[in-house]
Formats: C-alpha cells, structure tokens, sequence
C-alpha cells in the first residue's frame, strides 16, 4: 500500500499502530519459530495484491556483531530470515514480521521446494498438501503427510 502524511510524526504513529495489530494478530505457533523454522508467505506488490509464494528460513549470523541483534529481533515479533523465490533463488537476507508466516514447512518439503527452483504457487501440485499437527499448519510432501500427526 501507498499511504502520504502531512508530517514525520504523523508517519511514525501510523506505522505504531500497524504494529500494534500486527502483533496481535500474531499467533502463538508463529512466534515459536525460531533459528532453522522454515515457513510460507505471500508476496505482494505494492498495492498489496499477493504475487508468488516467497520461502523463509529463519537463520542466524556467523558475525558475532549480528548475533545481540538478532537475538533482540527474536525476543519480539520479528525474525532475522533468508527468503527464497522464483525472483530470488539464491536467497537474500531480510526480516519478516511473524504474523505474515502463513505455513510451516517440513524439511523433506522445503528440500523437495528448494530442487523444484521455488515454485511460485503450490494449489495446482498436487505433490504438497497443507496438514495440520497441533493446530499449526504445515506444508508436507503428500508421501510424508500421513506420517506427521505422530510427530
């Protein structure tokens, strides 16, 4: 989205209270992830229409100038990650907020994802599915998804 404001501070308030619903949005399986999860979200554009599905890995920092850093982030609503997509197959890093993490990803899936190049979007593969293990949804391949409840 594209929002003007008339001051600096107007801006800074703002951007308060998005923060504010956006931590209370946030559930309690989201702000359990930590250094290896492996989750989905949604890109968008600047508009806000979804784009392709973007693949986060929420890592740490060989630097030891990084580590209080990302330990703070941590302590919060926020994660330190490296995103993978069609746009960025590499991966980069960045900081996602928890309440966008929309799926869990198990790492035979994320390893089976990784090959696969990121795809942009997984409803027409039928080789993921969305299961839920303890009211957390999680992305699996189909062949190891029968097998997650006894986890």
């Amino acid at each position: 989205m594209i929002y003007t404001f008339d001051s600096f501070e107007a801006m800074l308030e703002h951007q308060a209270k998005l923060e504010e619903a956006a931590n209370a949005s946030t559930s309690d399986w989201q702000l359990a992830t930590g250094i290896g999860s492996k989750w989905v979200t949604v890109g968008t554009d600047h508009l806000g229409q979804p784009t392709f599905l973007i693949y986060d890995e929420c890592v740490g920092s060989e630097y030891p100038e990084d580590v209080a850093r990302i330990a703070e982030l941590h302590e919060g609503y926020r994660r330190h990650i490296c995103s993978y997509s069609v746009a960025v197959p590499k991966g980069e890093l960045g900081i996602r907020h928890c309440s966008t993490i929309m799926r869990r990803v198990t790492n035979a899936a994320w390893e089976a994802l990784k090959a696969e190049g990121w795809p942009a979007g997984l409803s027409d593969n039928p080789m993921y599915v969305t299961v839920l293990v303890d009211e957390v949804p999680w992305i699996a391949l189909a062949a190891e998804a029968i097998g997650l409840g006894e986890q």
